[in-house]
This record gives C-alpha cells, sequence and structure tokens, in this order.
C-alpha cells in the first residue's frame, strides 16, 4: 500500500509544481525589480532576455522535496486514519498521462538553450510583494504593482 502513495504522490506532486506556484515581485540591489517564482523559496526567475528564464537548481530541488512531503503525508494520513485507499488502474493512467503531458511542455520552457541554470540564488533582494499564481493568470508586473 505504501507504494501506491508512493505512486499517487509523485504525480500530484509534479502536476501540483507545475500548475501552481507563488509569485515574489522582488527589488535586487544590483539590477532592478523582479519577479521571480517559487514555493517556498523562489527557483525561477527572468533570465536575460524577455523569453529566457534563470533557473536555481537547489531551491528547485528544496521546493519539489516540500510538495511531494505534503502530497505523502496526506495520502498516508487519510490512507491511514480516514480510509483505506484503493487506487485503480482507471485512476493512475490518467493520471500518469495528464503528468506526463504536463512535462512535455514544460520541458520545452527548461530546454531552451538560452536558459541559465545556477545552482543557488546568490542575489541579495528586498520582497516587495508576494502571492500566489497558477497556470493562466497572465499578470504583468505592472498589474501587480497596482494591486494592493
Amino acid at each position: 500500500m505504501k507504494n501506491s502513495i508512493v505512486k499517487t504522490a509523485l504525480p500530484l506532486t509534479i502536476i501540483t509544481f507545475i500548475l501552481y506556484t507563488k509569485w515574489w515581485l522582488v527589488e535586487r540591489k544590483v539590477g532592478g525589480m523582479e519577479i521571480i517564482y517559487g514555493f517556498p523559496f523562489p527557483f525561477m526567475a527572468n533570465g536575460a532576455t524577455s523569453l529566457t528564464f534563470t533557473f536555481f537548481i537547489q531551491e528547485f530541488v528544496l521546493d519539489f522535496t516540500v510538495y511531494f512531503l505534503f502530497w505523502w503525508s496526506v495520502l498516508f494520513f487519510i490512507n491511514r486514519f480516514v480510509k483505506k485507499i484503493l487506487w485503480h488502474r482507471r485512476f493512475w493512467i490518467p493520471l500518469w498521462l495528464f503528468t506526463l503531458f504536463l512535462m512535455m511542455f514544460t520541458s520545452l520552457l527548461w530546454s531552451d538553450g538560452a536558459n541559465l541554470y545556477r545552482l543557488k540564488n546568490n542575489q541579495e533582494y528586498k520582497v516587495l510583494k508576494s502571492g500566489f499564481h497558477y497556470v493562466g493568470d497572465d499578470k504583468t508586473r505592472k498589474e501587480w504593482l497596482k494591486e494592493k
């Protein structure tokens, strides 16, 4: 049964990680304002051009671990204390297909040759605003600044 919890927690982690995260409007000491993404640690920032990104590997791994532990804990708690979870293939196959579909499109974003990959975010910045972001929320920096 524990194997089924992991087999369910992993795709839920990936889906949540891709579709829902936190944005941070920050003012860097060098370079002005910027929007960075990630929860609980920002792992993605704008790159050198408008279509590229900078990814911070250490923060990415920590965020992914937090998401996975959250889903594993929720499923374990439900399975142990609320009701035994009996998963069928009819549930896992669509879940994994949707996860692979999301991963395929996200890999297009990550595989751009102009993207930068850093081990750690060493930039010093001050957080001006923050909020949650989901795929399809296309607010710009000016709209985030206007919100109160």
